[in-house]
């Protein structure tokens, strides 16, 4: 089949594919995304790749990557999918209590423990149909939500530092979490016997000093990491299994303590909290679903704060 001539030739059934392949980077994602079959997709990735004259996508490894041209193609096909979003829903009004959309968010582990428990509670409530699917948060969190691979993202100041669109939902302390029957911490913690012991760190892009190291950097002390973990939960249940000393956002220590495995206690310095913060795309603020969305995550942080 050759290529289309104008747009007048163009199967602009083909558009919403292309989009799909170019957010999640692989057939089957993408198929998933549309709720379609992966030979219809791949059958349309075939005429995508005859319309531009290009693979699009090409296997390295054992994964697929897209080639210049579509990744050049990606945040304007996600400009106009979205352009195209926004006019439909100024005729065709936004119904939660109806709606099957999937939303997305691009959430940190801290997010997933602490936010999305009431999120997902107000959802069953008020959007019943709908449905909630959560993707990693890393330092490409802008692209993703300029592409539509996410609606919207929740995660810290320093992660989200470059969106200008960012706005504090809430603010969030430290806290410190040790086994029970640790043997050795007193019953009130000091900075020394908090440094005596080894520590855990959750660190999600390996060891990088946090709010903890600084803090204690700042009175000339260091303390001694001897276990870094990406996931909280991970973390907590090896603490609860050795005599290592976790410090972590107070809302999750809160939540690990409740078993009584662990005991919950105060840093022995001031550490500074850090801003949990909520963006969108600029021009999702027209999309009714993601405008709705976004009001519910909020709703959501009240009920936390």
């Amino acid at each position: 089949m050759p290529p289309p001539k104008d747009l007048a030739q163009f199967d602009l059934n083909l558009l919403r594919v292309l989009d799909a392949l170019l957010v999640t980077g692989g057939v089957g994602p993408a198929a998933r995304r549309l709720k379609l079959g992966q030979p219809a997709v791949s059958g349309a990735l075939a005429r995508l790749r005859q319309v531009f004259n290009d693979p699009l996508m090409v296997r390295v490894g054992n994964r697929m990557t897209l080639t210049p041209l579509a990744e050049d193609l990606r945040p304007r096909v996600a400009a106009i999918i979205e352009s195209i979003g926004q006019a439909i829903g100024q005729v065709v009004a936004f119904d939660p209590a109806t709606s099957a959309r999937r939303f997305r968010i691009g959430a940190t582990d801290y997010a997933c423990a602490v936010l999305l428990p009431e999120v997902v509670s107000l959802m069953n409530k008020d959007a019943p149909y709908a449905t909630l699917e959560i993707v990693p948060c890393d330092d490409t969190v802008g692209d993703a939500l300029a592409v539509r691979a996410v609606d919207l993202v929740v995660a810290d100041r320093f992660r989200t530092r470059d969106l200008r669109e960012a706005r504090v939902l809430f603010t969030e302390g430290f806290a410190c979490v040790a086994r029970i029957d640790h043997p050795r911490l007193p019953l009130q913690v000091d900075l020394d016997s908090y440094l005596a012991e080894g520590h855990a760190l959750i660190a999600p892009n390996g060891v990088v000093p946090g709010n903890v190291d600084h803090a204690l950097s700042q009175i000339g002390r260091r303390r001694k990491v001897v276990l870094s973990v990406p996931y909280f939960m991970a973390a907590a249940a090896l603490v609860a299994k050795s005599d290592l000393i976790l410090t972590i956002p107070r809302r999750v220590a809160r939540t690990l303590s409740d078993d009584g495995r662990l005991r919950l206690f105060d840093p022995p310095m001031e550490v500074p909290g850090f801003d949990v913060v909520c963006a969108m795309h600029p021009r999702s603020a027209g999309d009714a679903p993601i405008a709705w969305f976004d009001k519910l995550v909020r709703a959501a942080a009240r009920r936390v704060r």
